[in-house]
């Protein structure tokens, strides 16, 4: 009799194994399957540079053509640009990539004194981190 139930032990017990052998590899592939689909879903689509607006990057890009005109191009304070209603001085999308800077600087000339200098500036954006130059008038 022991004999029998060595045998009906081992026919119960190396099934269940292989089942759950099967049961776990099955459920591995099936959550790598379910990861990477989320890792895809969860991707998100790049914006291409040419189809947003960057004010900012013209704003500052502005700046560094206008300090290469200065006398003393470190002493340079530029004037704010923002969004609110009592901002005077501000940048402006002019659309195809084009921005207008309008605002002011305020540097030392090469006496030392402070000096205010308004300014318009208008760049194109050619590429991902690119201005070029348009026009710089001081006025």
């Amino acid at each position: 009799m022991e004999k029998r139930q060595v045998v009906a032990v081992t026919g119960i017990v190396v099934p269940l194994i292989l089942g759950v052998l099967c049961l776990s590899l099955l459920a591995g592939l099936i959550s790598g399957c379910t990861s990477s689909g989320l890792a895809q879903a969860t991707v998100k689509k790049e914006i291409r540079w040419q189809d947003k607006e960057d004010s900012l990057s013209a704003y500052v890009e502005a700046q560094y053509y206008v300090e290469d005109q200065l006398k003393s191009p470190s002493t340079a304070k530029f004037g704010a640009c923002g969004t609110t209603s009592t901002t005077k001085y501000c940048t402006k999308y002019l659309g195809d990539q084009r921005y207008r800077v309008a605002t002011y600087v305020d540097a030392q000339n090469g006496f030392g004194a402070m000096i205010r200098t308004h300014f318009i500036c208008v760049l194109e954006q050619t590429a991902k981190d690119y201005f070029e130059l348009e026009s710089l008038d001081f006025y």
